[in-house]
């Protein structure tokens, strides 16, 4: 697995850079509103997370990488760490170009850091996770193009059941310990601030972090079956 996401890793090197650039001259002209700043730094972790696919879809090598003398279960764990490496650079990339512009613009309740805060970073997480969860089972089932698809449509499905479910409290403000609701990047940080007033700061961090390995390691084995049934 070490060798593949090596591989994966060098195989980006040369993409990462232009992908990263546009990012930030984009987060500058965007930081004022702040959901929109949020939605970039999702938009920076998909780019990452499908950039070695796009890159063998590209040069047609997934089905000389299916041909390799491993396990295919080694590719999707190789996979996902590479996914992994991309949401820490996103993360550190956004957190660090919100700080840096509110330390030049100084308006932070109406710039971007408004989300550099404990709740805010841990509700990217979430939707980064929530990404990789969705996109890896539909990539190595169906492939880059049609996998997209299904996974753009999931995605969809998914922010509206979020959207929908949250509590009619979260968005006429009404419960003083919760932000006011107005779309749904919102509800993730409005979930984040619930838990940690319902059981404390510690044990929400564990929870939430627990409740993502699980869902990683879910997604993890339906892409192992999905791509040990794909015939190349």
């Amino acid at each position: 697995m070490r060798a593949l996401l090596l591989k994966d890793l060098r195989a980006s090197a040369v993409w990462i850079a232009p992908v990263m650039l546009f990012y930030l001259l984009t987060a500058v002209s965007v930081s004022r509103a702040a959901q929109a700043f949020f939605w970039l730094g999702i938009g920076l972790v998909a780019a990452l997370v499908a950039l070695v696919p796009a890159v063998e879809w590209r040069f047609e090598t997934d089905r000389l990488i299916s041909s390799f003398p491993v396990a295919r279960s080694s590719v999707v764990r190789a996979r996902m760490a590479a996914a992994l490496v991309a949401v820490t650079i996103s993360l550190a990339l956004w957190a660090g170009c919100g700080l840096a512009l509110e330390a030049l613009v100084r308006r932070p309740a109406a710039f971007a850091a408004s989300w550099m805060n404990p709740a805010g970073i841990l509700a990217f997480i979430l939707a980064a996770v929530a990404l990789i969860a969705l996109f890896l089972p539909c990539y190595f089932r169906y492939g880059l193009g049609k996998g997209s698809g299904v996974f753009g449509m999931l995605a969809m499905a998914l922010t509206a059941v979020v959207w929908g479910s949250a509590p009619a409290m979260f968005r006429d403000g009404s419960s003083p310990a919760v932000p006011r609701v107005t779309e749904p990047s919102g509800a993730l940080r409005a979930l984040v601030v619930t838990t940690v007033a319902e059981v404390g700061a510690i044990p929400a961090v564990l929870l939430i972090v627990a409740g993502m390995a699980v869902v990683l390691w879910l997604s993890m084995r339906v892409s192992t079956v999905f791509y040990a049934r794909r015939e190349f």
